[in-house]
């Protein structure tokens, strides 16, 4: 008996310091919704249809850790966009330019498209993160958007169109990232550089064997109340009358009052087409207000073209509340609208089920909804 004690205590301490030393974590968010929205000159002209995503993406992953000892950890995010209103899984892309399938595929079968990473972290020196991750550029919108990069009126519904900044607008595939550790007072980087994992001798037409590299870093602190970052990241893609590399440029800004928090933030994004290049510039300011049990979301930018864009404009405005029932859980309202000049068609929704306006046109649309997490 004695003996059986014995050998329970040291499996039990064994099991105790196994849990203590390792983590693994399951969690997710699901956001379904109803949009309605209206295009001018658009072929469909209107739409009415079930959505997800509008204030949270919806998403299952696991992430975990493992203490190896001397300060070291290793660590693992896999991560899935799901489209709620079907069952279906998110886009995804196998790599970041033409040559190497950066076109987004899905609606089918569970993809860890949103995030799937292997790190190695040091207490004192960082990160080293491994896999498909979000650029840096996308943290300085995605930050200070007061929908949270999602929904129908978010700030990158004017990022699409002519312009856009293509696979790598949010995240990139086969990077390598260096991130610098929590202990720094709030100074933060991350860097990363991306492979686009072509042949050495893709020299096709249209196609290069350095399609989709990609490298970023963005700069900042972040800080109990206080945001701000600057950002800058580079896709090379072979040139043709649709593609090009691209450069984009950003600073993301925010303050949390308690009573108010308002948003800031610029982008230039500038795409070397065959002649000529395209730049898209979008400014943006918008605020967070609590009011009773929820709080108030606005927003407004403007996205301005040069080179062969000159003269085009477009304006984004969006109004939201939402009603949080509990901490976890929330019900929603938006209404956002877009109005477009010259050469631009931008539409709500850029990711999904939206109804494109005809160039010059104007947009809106509004949307109600229920979000959920875990």
């Amino acid at each position: 008996m004695k003996k059986l004690v014995i050998a329970a205590a040291v499996l039990g301490a064994f099991a105790g310091t196994a849990q203590a030393q390792s983590s693994v974590t399951l969690f997710g968010v699901v956001d379904t919704n109803v949009t309605h929205i209206n295009a001018s000159g658009s072929e469909s002209g209107s739409r009415t249809f079930e959505d997800n995503s509008g204030i949270n993406s919806s998403r299952i992953g696991v992430r975990g850790t493992e203490d190896l000892g001397g300060g070291l950890k290793a660590g693992f995010w896999l991560e899935a966009g799901i489209n709620t209103n079907n069952g279906s899984g998110g886009t995804t892309s196998t790599g970041n330019g033409a040559a190497s399938g950066s076109a987004l595929t899905g609606g089918g079968g569970l993809t860890f498209n949103r995030r799937s990473t292997v790190s190695l972290i040091g207490d004192k020196w960082g990160e080293v993160r491994v896999g498909r991750d979000y650029v840096p550029t996308f943290w300085n919108a995605a930050n200070v958007d007061p929908f949270g990069y999602n929904g129908i009126a978010e700030i990158p519904d004017l990022f699409g169109g002519k312009g856009a900044t293509g696979a790598t607008q949010a995240r990139a595939s086969n990077g390598v990232s260096y991130l610098t550790p929590s202990t720094l007072g709030g100074f933060f980087v991350q860097a990363t550089y991306a492979i686009g994992g072509n042949a050495s001798n893709q020299n096709a037409p249209g196609i290069s064997k350095n399609d989709g590299d990609y490298a970023g870093i963005n700069v900042g602190y972040q800080n109990g109340p206080i945001y701000i970052g600057g950002a800058s990241g580079y896709t090379h893609q072979a040139q043709t009358v649709e593609a090009g590399d691209t450069h984009v440029a950003n600073l993301g800004a925010s303050y949390d009052f308690g009573f108010v928090k308002p948003d800031f933030f610029y982008q230039s994004a500038t795409i070397n087409l065959a002649p000529e290049q395209i730049t898209t510039n979008v400014a943006s300011i918008g605020a967070v207000v609590p009011v009773g049990q929820g709080e108030f979301r606005f927003n407004y930018a403007h996205a301005s073209g040069k080179d062969l864009l000159d003269g085009s404009h477009a304006n984004l405005f969006g109004l939201g509340y939402v009603y949080n029932l509990s901490k976890r859980t929330a019900l929603y309202g938006i209404y956002a609208r877009i109005n477009n000049s010259g050469d631009y068609n931008f539409a709500l929704t850029q990711y999904t089920e939206s109804t494109v306006p005809a160039i010059g046109q104007s947009t809106s649309g509004v949307s109600i909804g229920l979000r959920t997490s875990f």
